[in-house]
This record gives C-alpha cells, structure tokens and sequence, in this order.
C-alpha cells in the first residue's frame, strides 16, 4: 500500500498507539472486534504488521470462532505471517500489554479511521496537485473527477463505516444478535445505557435521582408504583456538585451514606471526573458491584468546555462505552440554564448550553421543568429516546414532611396565554425575517393563524420588535414592525398608504 509522501521529513498522519489499543482490545473482549469493524477497514491501519493482524481478526470472526489471542495467533501462523508480525511476544506484549480493558475501542477505532481519512487525503491531494501541473486542458472536468473520487472514495466510505457491521445482517435476526434491552426502570434507567436528566437549577433534579436510589436499594417502591426491588442493589453516586461544606450537608441531609448508597466526592474520597478518572471509576463501580451510578452534575464532573463539542465527546463517549461494558445504567444531571436566564421555566431542548454532543451521546435524555408558575407541580418526561417509547410524563410534587419527591398523573401544562406568546414569536420571527412589515398586517395574518392581539404585542416585546411611525405623502400616518433597529432616515415613506 503505498502511502502519501512525507512533507518537510514528516511522516503521514498516523496514531501507533491508538491502533495497538484497538487490536489489543479486540484480542481480549470479542465483542471489541465487532465494535471496531463498524469503525475501522483493514486498510486503515498504517504499518502493514498492523494490517495482518487486523485481517487475521476478521477472518477469524468470519469463521464465526471466538476472537482472542490464541485464535488470532493460530490464524496468523496459517498464513505463515505470526513472525512477520513480532510473533506472539508482539500479541501479549506489544498489544494485550498496552490496553487493560476494551472500554475504549470505540474511541481508539474513530482515531485511527480519522488519521486514515487524512492519509487518503494528502495521497488525493498529491494526485490533483500532480494533474493540475500538467497543464490540463478542462480545468472543469479535472475538478469534478477529484471531487468525485473525494466523495466515493474517502467521504462516502466513511459515512457508510457505521452500518457495515449490520449490512449483511436479516432484520428478523438483530434481536438474537444484538440482545434485547433491559431496564433497571423503564423507561428512565436501562442496562447498560446512559440516561441525561436535564433542567434548571432548584426544580429538582438531585432530590429525583436520590428517590430513584431509594428505590434501587428497597427503601422505597419505584415511583408512581408500590412495586419494590426484588434484590436491593447498590448505587454508586459522584458528588461532583457544589462545595466541600455544602457536600457534607446534603449528605446528611439526604442520609446518602446509607448501607447500600456509596459516594464519592466528600471528605476521605476524591472527587472524580471525566475522562481522566474513567478507569478509576470503573473499578470502583466493579469493586462495589454497582447496580445503578448516578454522577451531579455534568458540568462539575465534566473537566472541560461544555461548549467543545470535540472534549464533550471524548469524555462521554468512553464513559457511555464502560456503562455497555459493564451491563448497568447511568444517570448523569445536567443544567439546562440558569433560572435568571430564562424566559420561563419551560424545557427547550434546542436551547440548552453547552454543545448539542452532550446530548448526542446519551441514548435517553429526561427532563423537569416548572411550566405553570401558578404551581410547584414539575413535570418529569423523556424528551428523547432511541431504545424505548417515552411513555407518559409524570407531575412530580415534594412532600413537605420528607422532602422527597412524590409522582403523579396530574402532569402541569404550560399556561395557554404563555404557550400562545411563545408560538407567536415563532411567527413573527418568520414574517419580519425579510424585512420590515406594517403593523396592521401583522396583525392581520396574526389573526389568520388565530392570535390575538395581545399575544403579538407580548411577543413583540419578547422578541424585541423595532417600531416606527412614518407618514406617507397623504399625511397618513403608518406604523411599521421590524426585527433590526431602523435607520435614522424614513426608508418606507415613499408610494405606501397605512
């Protein structure tokens, strides 16, 4: 295969180490094999040692045998190609030795495509600089072949990388294949998956997520149930919230230290975060056979900018990989805003901080909002889910005499005058997004799409809308709306009647 060349002595993009941890993952988990062929070709790998033993893996689970160092090794001694590739010291050292666990194959197969990805780049690249110096004579047409081969060859490929484990794969038999899921509490807490509660600051995040840990270890049945546990298990719950202090006092307040509840974050444990604690957390999930890990909040426990969506995916991505690994659900709290910040307390996905992959990596995103004012009911719904319906939201009130969370059908509804102000901004922002328009027909086409005019002017100012009155030639006076500040001059005077 051969490579682009080197540039200034460089050599071609390339991540040794990351490809080591993939093939040494997949030598001591077979299911890593299966999540590396979703992300990474044979040809991916840059030293061709690299590329035999990636073979020597797949054929090994085309042949439907377990994928693990002695298969591997004996499929590579078929081919003759074992010392070719350092022999089996180069397997268990080289490899095995460079990974303790194959929770991050995901991760480590995206690095080595995406270093593939530049490779086949700069070669592309070289090719079209190559052409272009002989002086072609359809300048057009050299474009449109280089832009074709990039779309073909690199960028479909890539795209299409996802779905190559399942392509060969009857619908009918994905089940069986795959597994189904299974739920700790459905359908807020699956096995295996990652479950965001989002809302604002105070409406009750932590105090639900520590009502749910009741539940998981048998003090009290699954809310808005009098089912109880079978088994009680043991939460393991990340304190990552606020101040040492205020840690202890929510501790005691909350009596988290219970048989059956470990914390981590408070006086005597450090305080972990992500991803540079992820194996340590792991090991204390194992160690303490965790049933349910519960981590407040993203922003605290997160060490980087939320607003990255690159350092928000390397961190969740791996620790939604370990929760896979280890078979059991995640709860991870999340502000959506600042109270002061917001208009009501309505939950609005699309205007959340931070970056839109703090929520692309999670398979189930909750939330709790307060959408009447006029109550203290909150209501509690899945806003997203990708493994299971989202079901029925839930009101959720505390109780005065135990401060816990208590779950209701009666669900809050946002007030119709605050629900019709909000829709109305919506269209006003589309009828004045080309320009300034009269006042009366705004409020004309509003009454066609069944506002009133109180609801405009309320969303008028919400927005805020910039007015003007001119006088046109008649001396009749004509007040026109508009979403940017007008200039000094009149610029709607001219041939308009109001």
């Amino acid at each position: 295969m051969n490579e682009s060349a080197h540039i200034d002595n460089k050599p071609p993009p390339q991540d040794i180490e990351a490809e080591q941890a993939v093939l040494g993952a997949c030598l001591i988990e077979p299911s890593a094999a299966e999540r590396a062929f979703a992300i990474v070709e044979q040809q991916d790998f840059y030293p061709e040692v690299h590329r035999l033993i990636f073979g020597a893996i797949q054929a090994v689970h085309r042949r439907g045998e377990p994928v693990d160092l002695v298969t591997v090794s004996a499929e590579l001694r078929r081919l003759d190609q074992l010392e070719d590739c350092g022999g089996g010291d180069y397997l268990t050292k080289g490899l095995i030795g460079k990974v303790p666990t194959a929770a991050h194959v995901v991760r480590y197969a995206g690095i080595v495509a995406e270093k593939s990805v530049l490779r086949q780049s700069a070669r592309l690249g070289e090719d079209l600089t190559k052409a272009a110096y002989d002086n072609p004579a359809d300048v057009a047409a050299l474009l449109d072949e280089y832009q074709a081969r990039f779309q073909q060859d690199i960028y479909r490929r890539r795209q299409a990388a996802a779905d190559s484990a399942i392509s060969d794969i009857d619908a009918q038999d994905l089940p069986t294949i795959l597994g189904g899921t299974t739920w700790l509490h459905k359908p807020l807490l699956a096995r295996g998956y990652l479950t965001m509660l989002v809302g604002t600051s105070f409406v009750g995040k932590s105090i639900t997520a520590y009502r749910l840990a009741l539940s998981v270890i048998g003090e009290l049945p699954w809310p808005g149930t009098d089912v109880t546990v079978d088994e009680p298990g043991v939460v393991c719950w990340a304190e990552c919230e606020s101040g040492q202090q205020s840690i202890v006092d929510r501790i005691e307040q909350w009596e988290l230290t219970r048989p059956g509840i470990r914390i981590a974050g408070v006086e005597g444990e450090r305080r972990f975060s992500i991803p540079a604690d992820l194996d340590e957390i792991r090991a204390w999930l194992v160690q303490r056979e965790a049933t349910l890990f519960i981590a407040d909040s993203f922003r605290t426990f997160f060490g980087g900018n939320e607003n990255s969506s690159g350092e928000v995916t390397n961190a969740l991505l791996p620790l939604a990989e370990m929760l896979r690994d280890l078979n059991i659900p995640g709860l991870l709290l999340h502000h959506s805003r600042k109270v002061q910040e917001l208009e009501s307390h309505v939950f609005e996905l699309e205007k959340s901080r931070g970056s839109s992959a703090i929520y692309a990596v999670p398979r189930i995103i909750a939330a709790m909002d307060l959408p009447d004012r006029e109550t203290e009911t909150r209501r509690l719904f899945i806003v997203q889910s990708n493994i299971g319906p989202a079901g029925d939201a839930w009101g959720v009130d505390i109780d005065p005499e135990t401060g816990l969370p208590t779950f209701t059908d009666e669900v809050p509804q946002e007030p119709r005058e605050k629900l019709t102000t909000r829709t109305c901004k919506d269209f006003l922002t589309d009828l004045l997004a080309f320009g300034p328009v009269k006042a009366a027909d705004v409020l004309t086409q509003g009454a066609e799409q069944g506002f009133r005019q109180s609801a405009a002017y309320a969303a008028a100012a919400k927005l805020p809308v910039y007015r003007r009155k001119v006088t046109n030639r008649q001396g009749a006076e004509c007040t026109w709306w508009s979403l940017t500040p007008f200039p000094e001059e009149q610029l709607f005077t001219d041939g308009e009647e109001s």
